[in-house]
Protein backbone atom coordinates (compact mmCIF):
# COMPACT_ATOMS: atom_id res chain seq x y z
CA UNK A 1 0.00 0.00 0.00
CA UNK A 2 2.24 1.73 1.23
CA UNK A 3 7.44 0.47 -0.57
CA UNK A 4 8.32 2.52 -3.40
CA UNK A 5 5.38 4.62 -3.29
CA UNK A 6 2.88 2.19 -2.08
CA UNK A 7 2.67 1.35 1.52
CA UNK A 8 -0.32 -0.57 2.70
CA UNK A 9 -1.96 -3.15 4.77
CA UNK A 10 -5.65 -4.12 5.10
CA UNK A 11 -6.46 -0.52 4.72
CA UNK A 12 -4.77 2.59 3.57
CA UNK A 13 -5.24 6.64 1.75
CA UNK A 14 -5.20 11.06 1.84
CA UNK A 15 -5.41 15.54 1.13
CA UNK A 16 -4.18 18.66 2.83
CA UNK A 17 -7.09 20.66 4.34
CA UNK A 18 -7.74 22.45 7.59
CA UNK A 19 -10.29 20.72 9.88
CA UNK A 20 -12.97 23.28 9.10
CA UNK A 21 -12.48 22.91 5.34
CA UNK A 22 -12.35 19.12 5.67
CA UNK A 23 -15.65 19.17 7.49
CA UNK A 24 -17.18 21.29 4.73
CA UNK A 25 -15.95 18.74 2.19
CA UNK A 26 -17.62 15.88 4.05
CA UNK A 27 -14.70 14.92 6.27
CA UNK A 28 -15.42 14.41 9.97
CA UNK A 29 -12.62 14.42 12.53
CA UNK A 30 -12.85 11.34 14.74
CA UNK A 31 -9.66 11.48 16.83
CA UNK A 32 -6.61 13.52 17.80
CA UNK A 33 -4.09 11.38 19.67
CA UNK A 34 -0.39 12.12 20.16
CA UNK A 35 -0.60 14.94 17.62
CA UNK A 36 -2.05 12.67 14.92
CA UNK A 37 -5.48 13.70 13.64
CA UNK A 38 -7.78 11.24 11.89
CA UNK A 39 -10.85 11.98 9.76
CA UNK A 40 -13.45 9.83 8.07
CA UNK A 41 -15.70 10.42 5.08
CA UNK A 42 -18.72 8.51 3.85
CA UNK A 43 -18.49 7.64 0.17
CA UNK A 44 -21.65 7.99 -1.88
CA UNK A 45 -22.83 4.67 -3.28
CA UNK A 46 -20.49 2.65 -1.05
CA UNK A 47 -20.76 1.01 2.37
CA UNK A 48 -17.05 1.58 2.92
CA UNK A 49 -15.64 4.69 4.57
CA UNK A 50 -12.52 6.64 3.55
CA UNK A 51 -10.06 7.56 6.29
CA UNK A 52 -7.35 10.19 6.51
CA UNK A 53 -4.59 10.71 9.06
CA UNK A 54 -2.13 13.56 9.46
CA UNK A 55 0.78 14.19 11.78
CA UNK A 56 4.26 15.68 11.97
CA UNK A 57 7.37 13.57 11.38
CA UNK A 58 10.58 14.99 12.86
CA UNK A 59 12.73 14.22 9.85
CA UNK A 60 13.63 15.77 6.46
CA UNK A 61 11.02 15.33 3.74
CA UNK A 62 13.55 13.39 1.65
CA UNK A 63 13.97 10.81 4.43
CA UNK A 64 10.21 10.27 4.71
CA UNK A 65 9.90 9.91 0.93
CA UNK A 66 12.73 7.36 0.91
CA UNK A 67 10.90 5.11 3.39
CA UNK A 68 7.76 5.16 1.25
CA UNK A 69 9.77 4.42 -1.92
CA UNK A 70 11.30 1.28 -0.40
CA UNK A 71 8.32 -1.08 -0.62
CA UNK A 72 10.48 -4.11 0.13
CA UNK A 73 10.77 -3.08 3.78
CA UNK A 74 7.09 -2.40 4.39
CA UNK A 75 6.82 -5.51 6.55
CA UNK A 76 8.97 -3.69 9.12
CA UNK A 77 6.42 -0.99 9.85
CA UNK A 78 3.10 -1.24 7.98
CA UNK A 79 0.31 -2.63 10.16
CA UNK A 80 -0.23 -6.39 9.63
CA UNK A 81 1.89 -6.39 6.47
CA UNK A 82 3.31 -9.90 5.94
CA UNK A 83 4.69 -9.52 2.42
CA UNK A 84 5.59 -6.56 0.23
CA UNK A 85 7.82 -5.87 -2.70
CA UNK A 86 8.51 -3.64 -5.65
CA UNK A 87 7.17 -5.46 -8.71
CA UNK A 88 8.90 -3.02 -11.03
CA UNK A 89 9.83 0.64 -11.22
CA UNK A 90 8.14 2.74 -13.91
CA UNK A 91 10.53 5.62 -13.24
CA UNK A 92 12.72 6.82 -10.41
CA UNK A 93 9.61 7.96 -8.52
CA UNK A 94 6.75 5.75 -9.77
CA UNK A 95 6.30 2.00 -9.44
CA UNK A 96 4.12 -1.08 -9.39
CA UNK A 97 4.15 -2.56 -5.89
CA UNK A 98 2.70 -5.63 -4.16
CA UNK A 99 1.39 -5.80 -0.60
CA UNK A 100 -0.16 -8.59 1.44
CA UNK A 101 -2.03 -8.08 4.69
CA UNK A 102 -2.11 -10.90 7.20
CA UNK A 103 -5.45 -11.88 8.69
CA UNK A 104 -5.86 -11.66 12.48
CA UNK A 105 -8.35 -14.55 12.44
CA UNK A 106 -7.68 -18.14 11.23
CA UNK A 107 -11.04 -18.31 9.45
CA UNK A 108 -10.41 -15.12 7.43
CA UNK A 109 -8.08 -15.24 4.41
CA UNK A 110 -5.20 -12.84 3.91
CA UNK A 111 -5.76 -9.93 1.52
CA UNK A 112 -3.35 -8.66 -1.09
CA UNK A 113 -3.18 -5.95 -3.72
CA UNK A 114 -1.10 -4.70 -6.61
CA UNK A 115 -0.79 -0.93 -6.76
CA UNK A 116 0.38 1.65 -9.23
CA UNK A 117 1.96 4.71 -7.64
CA UNK A 118 2.27 8.14 -9.23
CA UNK A 119 4.27 11.02 -7.77
CA UNK A 120 3.60 14.74 -8.19
CA UNK A 121 5.93 17.40 -6.76
CA UNK A 122 4.74 20.98 -6.19
CA UNK A 123 7.76 23.11 -5.20
CA UNK A 124 5.67 26.23 -4.59
CA UNK A 125 3.77 24.36 -1.86
CA UNK A 126 6.78 22.27 -0.77
CA UNK A 127 4.73 19.11 -1.21
CA UNK A 128 5.25 15.63 -2.60
CA UNK A 129 2.04 13.76 -3.43
CA UNK A 130 2.22 9.99 -3.97
CA UNK A 131 -1.09 8.62 -5.23
CA UNK A 132 -1.80 4.89 -5.39
CA UNK A 133 -4.60 2.71 -6.73
CA UNK A 134 -5.07 -0.96 -7.48
CA UNK A 135 -3.95 -2.33 -10.83
CA UNK A 136 -2.91 -5.64 -12.40
CA UNK A 137 0.52 -6.88 -13.40
CA UNK A 138 1.54 -10.27 -14.84
CA UNK A 139 4.52 -10.33 -12.47
CA UNK A 140 2.16 -10.34 -9.47
CA UNK A 141 -0.71 -12.75 -10.28
CA UNK A 142 -3.40 -13.71 -7.73
CA UNK A 143 -2.33 -16.33 -5.18
CA UNK A 144 -4.23 -19.38 -3.97
CA UNK A 145 -5.74 -18.84 -0.55
CA UNK A 146 -5.40 -15.05 -0.70
CA UNK A 147 -8.21 -12.64 -1.61
CA UNK A 148 -7.18 -9.95 -4.10
CA UNK A 149 -8.67 -6.63 -2.95
CA UNK A 150 -11.01 -5.14 -5.59
CA UNK A 151 -10.56 -1.54 -4.38
CA UNK A 152 -7.64 0.15 -2.69
CA UNK A 153 -6.79 3.75 -3.45
CA UNK A 154 -5.48 6.80 -1.72
CA UNK A 155 -2.34 8.84 -1.29
CA UNK A 156 0.58 9.94 0.80
CA UNK A 157 1.08 13.68 0.99
CA UNK A 158 4.33 15.08 2.35
CA UNK A 159 4.65 18.79 3.13
CA UNK A 160 7.93 20.30 4.25
CA UNK A 161 7.56 22.36 7.42
CA UNK A 162 11.31 22.89 7.85
CA UNK A 163 14.63 21.23 6.99
CA UNK A 164 14.05 18.56 9.65
CA UNK A 165 10.25 18.54 9.93
CA UNK A 166 7.63 17.02 7.60
CA UNK A 167 3.85 16.89 7.75
CA UNK A 168 2.66 13.47 6.61
CA UNK A 169 -0.87 12.79 5.46
CA UNK A 170 -2.16 9.31 4.65
CA UNK A 171 -5.61 8.72 3.14
CA UNK A 172 -7.21 5.42 2.19
CA UNK A 173 -10.36 3.84 0.85
CA UNK A 174 -10.36 0.05 0.79
CA UNK A 175 -12.76 -2.73 -0.18
CA UNK A 176 -11.03 -5.95 0.93
CA UNK A 177 -13.38 -8.15 -1.08
CA UNK A 178 -14.75 -11.50 0.01
CA UNK A 179 -17.59 -11.73 2.48
CA UNK A 180 -16.30 -9.41 5.20
CA UNK A 181 -19.09 -7.07 6.37
CA UNK A 182 -18.54 -3.38 5.68
CA UNK A 183 -19.02 -2.41 9.33
CA UNK A 184 -16.15 -4.69 10.36
CA UNK A 185 -13.86 -3.37 7.61
CA UNK A 186 -14.63 0.23 8.62
CA UNK A 187 -13.96 -0.59 12.28
CA UNK A 188 -10.54 -2.04 11.45
CA UNK A 189 -9.67 0.67 8.94
CA UNK A 190 -10.36 3.65 11.20
CA UNK A 191 -7.15 3.09 13.19
CA UNK A 192 -4.97 2.46 10.13
CA UNK A 193 -4.08 6.14 9.41
CA UNK A 194 -3.08 6.70 13.03
CA UNK A 195 -0.84 3.64 13.15
CA UNK A 196 0.67 4.45 9.75
CA UNK A 197 1.80 7.93 10.82
CA UNK A 198 2.85 6.65 14.25
CA UNK A 199 4.97 3.85 12.78
CA UNK A 200 6.55 6.21 10.25
CA UNK A 201 7.83 8.35 13.13
CA UNK A 202 9.94 5.39 14.23
CA UNK A 203 10.82 3.88 10.84
CA UNK A 204 12.23 7.11 9.43
CA UNK A 205 15.14 6.83 11.86
CA UNK A 206 16.02 3.28 10.73
CA UNK A 207 19.14 2.83 8.61
CA UNK A 208 19.45 1.41 5.12
CA UNK A 209 17.51 3.99 3.12
CA UNK A 210 20.53 5.86 1.77
CA UNK A 211 20.18 4.58 -1.82
CA UNK A 212 16.53 5.64 -2.00
CA UNK A 213 17.32 9.10 -0.62
CA UNK A 214 20.06 9.56 -3.18
CA UNK A 215 17.87 8.46 -6.08
CA UNK A 216 15.04 10.78 -5.06
CA UNK A 217 17.35 13.72 -4.52
CA UNK A 218 18.62 13.35 -8.09
CA UNK A 219 15.27 12.50 -9.71
CA UNK A 220 13.14 15.27 -8.19
CA UNK A 221 13.45 19.02 -8.70
CA UNK A 222 13.77 20.19 -5.10
CA UNK A 223 13.93 23.86 -6.04
CA UNK A 224 11.94 25.76 -3.44
CA UNK A 225 12.50 23.14 -0.74
CA UNK A 226 15.00 23.56 2.09
CA UNK A 227 16.90 20.26 2.15
CA UNK A 228 19.72 19.50 4.58
CA UNK A 229 23.16 19.05 2.95
CA UNK A 230 23.61 15.71 1.18
CA UNK A 231 26.07 14.04 -1.16
CA UNK A 232 24.38 11.98 -3.91
CA UNK A 233 26.72 9.41 -5.41
CA UNK A 234 24.60 7.22 -7.67
CA UNK A 235 22.58 7.54 -10.85
CA UNK A 236 18.87 8.46 -10.61
CA UNK A 237 18.23 5.78 -13.24
CA UNK A 238 19.29 3.05 -10.84
CA UNK A 239 16.24 1.10 -9.51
Amino acid sequence: MSRPWGGLSLALVLVLLAPGSARAAGWEQISNDDGIKVWKKKIEGSDFVAFRGRGVIKAPILNVAAVIRDADRETEWMENCVDAKTVRFLSATDAIVYNRTGSPAPFVQDRDTVLKTTTTVTPAEKTVLIEFSQTEDPKAPPKDGVVRMPVLKGHWKLRQLGPYSTELEYQVLADPGGSLPAWLVNLVSRKMPFHTVEHMRHQVSAGGYEKHRQILQLAIDWTGFDLPPAAPSISADQP
